[in-house]
């Protein structure tokens, strides 16, 4: 049996992997891939210690890449040891023989509700319809806690508009929805009828967020319906979305600004209202409270918040 495709579809879809989520299935079956062709006429059970070894270091990977490369090594081969596929597991001592260094520490950005306004604010509804994909971009995860793969590939047949409701699949492919702010709602609407004047048809698989050299076309040029849809049907990238995010941070004077740090802010800022955690938790879609303490206690501001607000009475 070949590692790639056969072991690794076998494993990634086998219960015994506990591997749920979509996005991380793909990932995975890309590096099998990858190691597969880096050996193609090794069966399974060729690969020695040392393949695996020179395959997670090759060079021009970073640190964190490293790590993933030799955690999904160890997660097949172990699992193929368990099934009886191979006698000897090859991947038994990568963690031993591979330190991989640390993460340098994240400084995580928080926005202020004042500094979340002055972000929506850096696209204005009037500067045409790139500006206004882009303010609802960055406004929906504000005021929503969408992650950036939820918005990003968001489909109008996910967004009820009449009872303000987003339908989706979140993280770990469980089903969610999602309440549509009051706030939210003109906007998304307007925006919603923009893509309907688009595709001359009622949107439904097309993505809200459509990348802009698709979409953005003369009116005066005359195209088939099958052509509006094509042209609105393509997502924008995550990269992308990463530029637009920065470059508003930037302007606001938060550079590294990042397209999670949105959700972030939705927490905090909600935590600064004096929302109470469970109502958070909920909003946040964690499963235990514990996780949305955890990660509100790494917002540097609330301990600032606090320091700020104490009045000693020190003698003279």
């Amino acid at each position: 049996m070949k590692l790639w495709p056969e072991a690794s579809h076998a494993y990634l879809h086998d219960p015994g992997s506990n591997i749920t989520a979509a996005s991380t299935r793909r990932t995975a079956h890309q590096s099998y891939g990858q190691l597969q062709r880096a050996h193609p006429d090794f069966e399974l059970r060729d690969f020695q210690e040392e393949h695996l070894l020179a395959w997670c270091r090759r060079d021009g990977i970073a640190p964190g890449t490293q790590r993933r490369c030799r955690n999904q090594v160890i997660g097949l081969f172990s699992w193929a040891t368990w099934k009886g596929l191979i006698k000897r597991d090859p991947s038994a001592n990568l963690k031993r023989l591979m330190r991989v260094p640390l993460r340098p520490a994240r400084h995580h950005n928080w926005l202020s509700q004042q500094q979340a306004g002055e972000l929506v604010a850096t696209q204005s509804w009037t500067d045409g319809p790139q500006s206004r994909r882009n303010r609802l971009l960055l406004q929906l995860p504000l005021m929503t806690g969408l992650r950036v793969t939820e918005f990003r590939t968001l489909t109008w047949d996910q967004v009820d508009l009449p009872s303000r409701k987003i339908r989706l699949i979140g993280k770990g492919n469980k089903a969610a929805t999602v309440g549509i702010p009051e706030q939210l709602a003109e906007p998304l609407g307007e925006w919603f009828g923009e893509a309907t004047e688009g595709l001359a048809v009622r949107p439904s698989a097309q993505p809200v967020f459509p990348s802009s050299r698709n979409c953005w076309i003369d009116p005066s040029v005359s195209l088939t319906e099958h052509e509006r849809i094509i042209m609105w049907d393509r997502e924008l990238t995550g990269g992308r979305i990463g530029q637009i995010v920065k470059e508003a941070g930037t302007e606001i004077g938060v550079p590294n600004l990042a397209p999670h740090d949105l959700r972030r802010s939705f927490a905090g800022i909600l935590d600064a209202l004096g929302v109470d955690i469970r109502d958070i938790q909920a909003a946040m879609r964690h499963d235990s409270v514990s996780t949305t303490e955890r990660y509100l206690k790494t917002n540097p501001n609330r301990g600032a918040e606090a320091t700020a607000s104490l009045q000693f009475a020190l003698g003279g």
